[in-house]
């Protein structure tokens, strides 16, 4: 793949590294391994954070990719970036399905955006995970899910955070929210935005989907 960039009167053309080799395994639902040339490279899969093996969904996130990605398939990678661990960032492909985009359609990931800026075709990522969510799909569908990054962090539900990685505040006591969390939670339950924002800000993932837009607001048509 080839990108042309034109600046100060020169055109300038950047080559971005790309390679074929053949699946060896399956790390998580963001992580393989492949060999090329006789070498095994790590591959992350780039603009995605899939669900940590220990939370919930992880499982599943790791299983839908073994099963896109199976020993022995082979792949195209178009290399990102390289992370501090040294392993290639990149888009993984099988023939013309993208799997990083893939996972992210199918709620078996989240887009990344701490590193989204580095992603190609970002949009593409933004729209599929607003269609996940919107669908409850995979791990959309998860009581309380929380933000792989923040399950890193060790964060267990009581720090939610938007579906961009930026922090909330603190979780509000259930016993100042109203009946509907015990079930689900809908606008017409609130009769104020405050009141939806509170619900949003206690359940990370927005399991009752009261933002829609993923903007951090909840209910906004509320007074």
């Amino acid at each position: 793949m080839k990108t042309l960039i034109v600046g100060l009167g020169l055109s300038v053309v950047v080559s971005v590294p790309t390679l074929a080799a053949q699946v060896v395994s399956v790390g998580d639902g963001d992580t393989l391994t492949v060999v090329e040339n006789g070498q095994n490279i790590t591959i992350r899969l780039a603009c995605i954070d899939a669900p940590e093996s220990s939370q919930p969904g992880g499982i599943a996130s790791t299983n839908r990719l073994k099963q896109l990605v199976a020993v022995g398939t082979i792949v195209s990678i178009e290399t990102v970036d390289r992370d501090r661990y040294g392993r290639t960032v990149g888009v993984v492909s099988k023939g013309n399905l993208n799997i990083n985009l893939t996972m992210v359609q199918e709620g078996q990931a989240v887009v990344y955006h701490k590193y989204l800026s580095n992603c190609p075709n970002s949009q593409a990522y933004i729209n599929a995970q607003k269609q996940a969510r919107q669908r409850s799909l995979g791990f959309w569908n998860i009581t309380n899910a929380v933000m792989p990054w923040d399950w890193r962090k060790g964060v267990r539900n009581n720090q939610p955070t938007n579906a961009n990685g930026t922090t909330r505040g603190n979780s509000v006591n259930n016993a100042n929210l109203p009946a509907c969390v015990n079930s689900d939670c809908d606008c017409s339950d609130f009769l104020t935005q405050s009141q939806a924002q509170q619900v949003l800000q206690a359940y990370p993932g927005d399991p009752h989907r009261l933002d829609r837009d993923q903007d951090g607001v909840a209910c906004e048509s509320l007074p």
